[in-house]
């Protein structure tokens, strides 16, 4: 694991070997994403963890604070739940790019393992701002609000989930378990067989 950042800070280092003063060639400045990402791999993996802890805890405190601002929601003052909630959404996202840095983390979003996930976490996050300022009855917003941060949350626990290793499978598992499902019970309605 070592050795993989290491090789990481080598190449950020070579990527950044600036043109001899005597060459026409302009200088070239790293763009932002660039400098992040030269900045992350001289994390050591301790302090990878620690600010992956941090960031990830303050994002999941900040949107179980926000239901606090429910009720005003639901009365017509969007502003602190919707600020609230996706400032910690932000967070949690972020936090991930404490453990792979900031363009590996973009390319890893809309990798074929976590692409679905981040789509549906995206797209429900747009649809909840977008609920949160029209005009509807309260009943309905209630409902609808209800369900798309439920499945925000889900999303945002699956795409970190991903990140574990057998972190999804261990999560079926348990889920599994709690619900008293067993393999067999349904290997026959999908066609599948068990050994």
């Amino acid at each position: 694991m070592a050795s993989f950042f290491q090789d990481s800070l080598n190449k950020a280092k070579l990527s950044f070997v600036r043109a001899d003063p005597g060459d026409d060639v302009e200088e070239q400045q790293p763009d932002r994403l660039e400098e992040l990402a030269e900045y992350c791999p001289t994390l050591t993996f301790q302090q990878r963890l620690i600010g992956f802890a941090v960031c990830f805890g303050m994002g999941y405190v900040m949107s179980f604070f926000s239901f606090r601002f429910f009720i005003k929601l639901i009365e017509g003052h969007p502003l602190p739940f919707a600020f609230n909630y996706t400032a910690g959404q932000i967070m949690q996202l972020l936090a991930s790019v404490f453990l792979c840095g900031p363009k590996r983390q973009f390319k890893s979003m809309f990798d074929e393992k976590r692409r679905e996930t981040s789509i549906t976490y995206l797209s429900c996050l747009g649809a909840t701002m977008v609920v949160i300022f029209v005009p509807m009855p309260a009943l309905p917003k209630l409902i609808l609000l209800l369900l798309l941060t439920v499945t925000q949350f889900c999303a945002s626990l699956w795409y970190t989930l991903s990140y574990i290793p057998y972190g999804r499978k261990t999560a079926l598992r348990m889920i599994k378990n709690a619900l008293g499902i067993d393999e067999s019970s349904y290997a026959g309605i999908l066609g599948s067989t068990t050994t």
